[in-house]
């Protein structure tokens, strides 16, 4: 699968990477909702793992942006700052999963099957 990873914070986002990138799958990263936006212009992924709170463009934003650009990503949320009115938010706006910082690395992992098993072939 190809994913980006979308954190504010350098050192999250290179924890995930190697990760990820060891379990198989390759990875861009952006450090906010823009630069989000604009990896998706240039390039498609399978799945995006998304901070919430974030400068220039929370994962909110980011989210309600994707959709009204019609991109049909699925999204994880990975968050330090977790709560349930942000939860459903987000769920609202299309995320698929609502994970919590720090990341279980397995639990991220079931999460990645369950796109991978719902992506049409």
């Amino acid at each position: 699968m190809k994913i980006l990873i979308v954190d504010d914070e350098k050192n999250h986002r290179l924890m995930l990477k190697l990760h990820l990138e060891d379990a198989g799958h390759k990875t861009s990263q952006a450090e906010n909702g823009l630069h989000a936006l604009e990896a998706l212009e240039e390039d498609k992924y399978d799945a995006i793992l998304l901070d919430m709170k974030m400068d220039i463009m929370d994962g909110l934003t980011f989210l309600g942006m994707m959709n009204r650009k019609g991109f049909s990503v699925p999204v994880i949320v990975i968050t330090a700052f977790s709560n349930v009115k942000t939860a459903v938010e987000s769920m609202k706006l299309g995320a698929i999963d609502y994970l919590t910082k720090p990341v279980d690395i397995d639990q991220l992992m079931d999460a990645l099957g369950k796109v991978k098993d719902t992506a049409p072939s």
